[in-house]
């Protein structure tokens, strides 16, 4: 609901509730605050993306009630989420997560009001080229798409997905993934 993506921005905006976690090749964890988007990183640019420490209760209440849509039922642990941010020229460039996931949703936190550009899109690689992007615009906050994010899609066909460069304001989302 609206009410729920207001809290969980009021939540995520304490900079304690996010952190990025990487495990080094010896196993031990290393938390750092945010992971920076670039054009060298390959993934997009003018955006950032923080791993949230712990879910808020309105997201839990979000991420519950994906679970309930999803086949198979996806446990808790199987269910992740990342605070997504893009100022202008924030751009998700078009990739393909590598399997780890089978599914991603996207949770608007603030109204496309705030804010142009910013489109998700989905490209079935599998198109007749040129590739036809489809892009799925949020019309309210609290708005959720579901996508097949991988090779994993029951059609078996091939997902890739982005976002459109935000000209004006800046686009606040949390991604909700689940791990294959």
């Amino acid at each position: 609901t609206p009410q729920q993506a207001r809290e969980c921005l009021q939540a995520l905006s304490d900079p304690a509730a996010l952190r990025k976690k990487k495990v080094k090749s010896d196993g031990t964890v290393h938390w750092t605050k945010e992971q920076v988007l670039r054009e060298s990183s390959g993934s997009g640019t003018c955006g950032s993306y923080f791993t949230i420490g712990k879910e808020p209760p309105a997201l839990q209440a979000v991420i519950a009630a994906l679970r309930t849509w999803l086949t198979p039922t996806p446990t808790p642990e199987q269910c992740d989420s990342l605070f997504l941010r893009y100022g202008v020229g924030g751009v998700n460039w078009a990739h393909q997560d590598q399997g780890e996931f089978a599914w991603q949703a996207v949770l608007l936190l603030n109204p496309p009001t705030e804010y142009d550009g910013g489109a998700l899109y989905v490209v079935d690689v599998n198109d007749v080229k040129p590739l036809q992007r489809r892009e799925v615009p949020f019309e309210n906050v609290g708005d959720v798409v579901i996508f097949a994010a991988n090779s994993m899609a029951p059609s078996g066909r091939h997902f890739y997905h982005g976002m459109t460069k935000v000209t004006r304001g800046q686009r606040l989302a949390v991604g909700l993934l689940q791990k294959g």
